[in-house]
């Protein structure tokens, strides 16, 4: 189990490794994208020795940076290596709430082959 509470500046992080159920929420925007990211990265890495059988990350997020943008493709590609290597069942739960962070997600979908659903949350 991983977490990191959010602040205003970074994103809540939940990583639990027993049931696969992983979450970012809230916004991201630090200065440094690397100290908020790298743990999670770090994390998924140990993950991927042994993975739950099924991994679903959701990330339901207010607005993040460009650089946020970066660790957040990462992360995602590291959970697609995951699934195809076939060690879980992954899927990438893109939660919204306007127009501008749908379109993000729909960029993120469309650059990755892992499943990926978009879901608006009204």
């Amino acid at each position: 189990m991983y977490s990191a509470e959010g602040t205003e500046s970074a994103p809540a992080i939940v990583l639990d490794f027993n049931t696969g159920q992983f979450s970012i929420t809230g916004k991201s925007i630090p200065e440094n994208p690397w100290d908020v990211y790298q743990p999670v990265l770090d994390k998924i890495a140990e993950y991927r020795q042994q993975p739950a059988p099924n991994t679903v990350l959701v990330i339901e997020m207010e607005f993040f940076n460009t650089s946020t943008s970066k660790m957040i493709l990462d992360i995602i590609s590291e959970l697609e290596k995951i699934h195809l290597e076939e060690l879980s069942q992954v899927v990438i739960e893109w939660r919204y709430h306007d127009e501008d962070m749908m379109e993000v997600g729909e960029d993120f979908k469309f650059l990755l082959s892992v499943p990926f659903e978009l879901i608006e949350i009204s």
